[in-house]
C-alpha cells in the first residue's frame, strides 16, 4: 500500500527534536482517540522523496486545544494563531505546525478567509492545487491511508501545477506567486487552464494588503534560485500588477546568481537588485508596497543615489575620492551596482570599493601620531585622513611612508608656524 510506505518514509525523514515533538504529539493524540493527518505540501514533498519538508499537521478535533495539552505536558512552547484554528509546537530551532480541517470563504478578493471545521477530506478541497491537496493519515486504525481526491499523485507524476477550482486565484491572488514558484523549484509545468487563469485573474494582486504581499513575495526571494520565478513572473506580465515600476530582467537574473556566490548575505541584496534602475522615488514606492523592513527600504532608496552620483564622476576620480562617497550608502546597495550596474565603470569602482578600498587601514592610530609630533585636536583626525587618502591613492604604501609623511607635517609646522598638512 502506497500510503503505509509513505508513512514509514515520514518517520524515517524526521529526527532529533522534530522527532521529539512528533512522538509526544502522536502518544497524546491516540490517548485521546484523535486522528492526525500530514497534509499539504509536506506530503508533496514526502512523494518526491524531498527529505527536507516542513511537518504540516491537521486534525479534525481542535488543534489548538491538542497543542497546548502537548505543550503543558511536555514543556514545549506552543505559538498559537486562534483566528484560523492553528498552533505551533516549538523546542529549540525545531517545530511541527497543527491546524483544525477547515473551510475557507472569501468575503471579497484579497481578504483574509473566513474559517469553519469541516472534515479533513473536505479540508483539501480549500487548497491551492492538486499537488498540494492530499493527506496521509498518521495516527488511528486507517494509518498509512493516502487521501487523494483531487488527482495530486497523477498531476506529480505529470509534473503539472493546477488549481482545484477556476474562482482559486480570485479567491487568494497571492496563489498566482506559489503556482510560479512552485513550478520553478520543482521543474514542474503550470497546466495551460491554469496558465489561462493567471493571465485573466492577475489583476487581482493589486487587491493583495502589504503584510500578505510581503510574506509572499519573502518566499520567492527565499527559494535557492529566486531569479527563475522571478523571470517567469516578468514573462506573464505578474511583476508589474504588484507594483508598476516592478520589472526584472536578464542581468538581474545574472547579478542575483552571482549574489549568491560571492556575497555570504546574498538575499540582503535582492531587493536592491529591484531597485537599481528606478529612480529613488519610484524604489521607495516599491519599498512600500513590499512593506519592506526600513534597513531594506534605505538600501533601496540609496541604489538609484548611487548609481547616479557614480555615473558623474570623471574619468580621472581618486580612489581616496570615490571611498569617501561610496562609504555613506548602504553594503547591500553598492553590491546591486557592483553586480548589475549598466556602466561597467560603475560595476568597476563599486567592486574595488567593496573588496579593497573599505578594507584600507592605516598602521598608525591617533595615539602614534601625537606621540610623533602632532597635537591632541582636531589636527590628528586630518592627518588621519591624509595617511588614508595616501594609501588608497597609492602615495603611501608601508609604516615608514605613514611615519615620514607625519614628520613632514610636523618640520612644516615648524618651519611655517601653524599645521599645513602635505598636499
Amino acid at each position: 500500500m502506497f500510503g503505509t510506505s509513505l508513512a514509514a518514509r515520514f518517520e524515517s525523514y524526521i529526527n532529533g527534536d522534530t522527532a521529539t515533538l512528533f512522538s509526544a504529539l502522536v502518544r497524546i493524540a491516540e490517548a485521546k482517540e484523535l486522528v492526525l493527518y500530514l497534509v499539504g505540501g509536506s506530503v508533496r514533498d514526502l512523494v518526491l522523496e524531498r527529505a527536507n519538508i516542513d511537518v504540516d499537521i491537521a486534525t479534525e478535533s481542535d488543534a489548538i486545544s491538542l497543542a497546548e495539552t502537548v505543550a503543558a505536558e511536555t514543556g514545549v512552547a506552543c505559538k498559537i494563531h486562534r483566528a484560523f484554528g492553528t498552533a505551533r509546537l516549538l523546542i529549540s530551532e525545531a517545530y511541527l505546525d497543527l491546524a483544525t480541517a477547515r473551510s475557507e470563504t472569501y468575503p471579497q478578493p484579497g481578504s483574509l478567509p473566513r474559517v469553519q471545521p469541516v472534515t479533513q477530506s473536505e479540508d483539501l478541497g480549500r487548497r491551492d492545487f492538486t499537488i498540494n491537496a492530499m493527506a496521509l493519515t498518521l495516527t488511528g486504525p486507517e494509518k498509512g491511508r493516502l487521501i487523494d481526491n483531487h488527482g495530486g499523485l497523477a498531476d506529480i507524476a505529470r509534473e503539472t501545477i493546477r488549481v482545484l477550482h477556476d474562482a482559486s486565484f480570485i479567491d487568494d491572488s497571492t496563489r498566482i506567486l506559489r503556482a510560479i514558484r512552485y513550478a520553478s523549484r520543482l521543474g514542474f509545468d503550470i497546466e495551460p487552464h491554469t496558465l489561462s487563469l493567471v493571465q485573466r485573474d492577475k489583476h487581482y494582486l493589486a487587491t493583495v494588503n502589504q503584510p500578505r504581499l510581503r510574506l509572499e513575495f519573502r518566499r520567492v526571494l527565499d527559494e535557492e534560485e529566486p531569479e527563475r520565478a522571478l523571470s517567469r513572473c516578468e514573462e506573464l506580465g505578474v511583476l508589474r500588477e504588484i507594483h508598476s515600476d516592478l520589472s526584472f530582467g536578464n542581468s538581474q537574473a545574472a547579478a542575483f546568481a552571482a549574489a549568491r556566490r560571492e556575497i555570504d548575505s546574498s538575499s540582503a541584496v535582492y531587493y536592491t537588485l529591484l531597485a537599481l534602475t528606478l529612480s529613488a522615488p519610484q524604489a521607495a514606492s516599491l519599498a512600500d508596497r513590499l512593506a519592506t523592513t526600513l534597513m531594506q527600504r534605505m538600501a533601496m532608496e540609496a541604489v538609484p543615489l548611487a548609481r547616479d552620483l557614480v555615473d558623474g564622476w570623471a574619468s580621472d576620480v581618486r580612489p581616496s575620492q570615490a571611498a569617501k562617497a561610496l562609504r555613506m550608502y548602504p553594503e547591500q546597495s553598492l553590491w546591486a551596482l557592483a553586480l548589475a550596474a549598466p556602466e561597467a565603470r560603475a560595476r568597476e569602482i563599486s567592486r574595488q570599493y567593496l573588496q579593497t578600498w573599505r578594507h584600507v587601514r592605516a598602521s598608525l592610530n591617533g595615539r602614534d601620531v601625537q606621540r610623533l609630533g602632532i597635537p591632541k585636536g582636531p589636527t590628528v583626525g586630518a592627518v588621519m585622513e591624509q595617511i588614508m587618502d595616501g594609501l588608497l591613492d597609492g602615495r603611501l604604501q608601508s609604516r615608514e611612508d605613514e611615519v615620514h609623511f607625519v614628520e613632514k607635517t610636523v618640520h612644516n609646522y615648524q618651519r611655517q608656524g601653524e599645521y599645513r598638512l602635505n598636499e
